[in-house]
């Protein structure tokens, strides 16, 4: 992964009705533990990027939407119609 991320003590894993030390994973466990942290920040990450592009596309719609005019009317002509 590209952003450094260093497990602290203490972390635990809940799954199943229990909870479970981190520290007690198998290697592999503790790298995909490491991983599952790191995907859920970039996740988070890209909902707050969303979020912020969503509101620009709301804005963007309002400023149209206050400037519009009947002159502005879509009409097809005959030609399109048929």
């Amino acid at each position: 992964m590209d952003e450094e991320y260093n497990r602290g003590e203490g972390w635990t894993y809940v799954a199943d009705g229990g909870i479970y030390d981190v520290e007690k994973f198998t290697d592999v466990g503790q790298q995909s533990f490491d991983f599952l942290i790191q995907f859920d920040k970039k996740v988070q990450t890209l909902r707050k990027l969303v979020a912020k592009l969503e509101e620009g596309m709301e804005d963007c719609n309002s400023r149209i939407l206050r400037q519009l005019t009947e002159e502005m009317r879509y009409e097809p002509s005959k030609t399109e119609t048929d």
